[in-house]
């Protein structure tokens, strides 16, 4: 079984897009898309999604193919100075999309592997709460 990685991708965003409510949709930061977080309200949170591709352990010669392992990073932002309750709340509700879903990619399944996180981190000026949650596609 394999899938190609760009379906690996739009199956892990399409459940967070058909589930995610705890920002507006606009303060979703995906990668490779435009998004300003400087037009955020002042104390309203954000959220960044991205796909880190691990090892492909696909032993044909069909490098569209994949199998292996892939990292979704889920990052809650929040203002500096609040609790974080506020950013690990939002990474409990990123965590509940996934936990325990089916997830089909192609001709393959994702399941979760580990979590690791939350690690946090100040950037441009946002607290940053991030957890990564490792899939092996098989």
């Amino acid at each position: 079984m394999a899938t190609s990685l760009s379906q690996v991708r739009d199956a892990l965003l399409t459940l967070w897009s058909s589930n995610w409510t705890a920002t507006p949709n606009n303060c979703v930061s995906f990668q490779n898309y435009v998004f300003d977080p400087s037009k955020i309200t002042k104390g309203a949170s954000w959220m960044e999604v991205r796909i880190i591709p691990g090892l492909n352990t696909n032993k044909t010669l069909n490098l569209d193919l994949f199998v292996g392992t892939v990292t979704l990073e889920i990052s809650s932002h929040t203002a500096i100075g609040n609790s974080d309750s506020t950013a690990l709340k939002l990474i409990d509700a990123a965590l509940s999309i996934y936990k325990g879903a089916y997830i089909v990619s192609g001709t393959s399944s994702l399941t979760i592997s580990s979590i690791s996180g939350p690690f946090e981190t100040v950037k441009d000026g946002w607290f940053r709460l991030t957890t990564r949650i490792n899939f092996r596609v098989i």
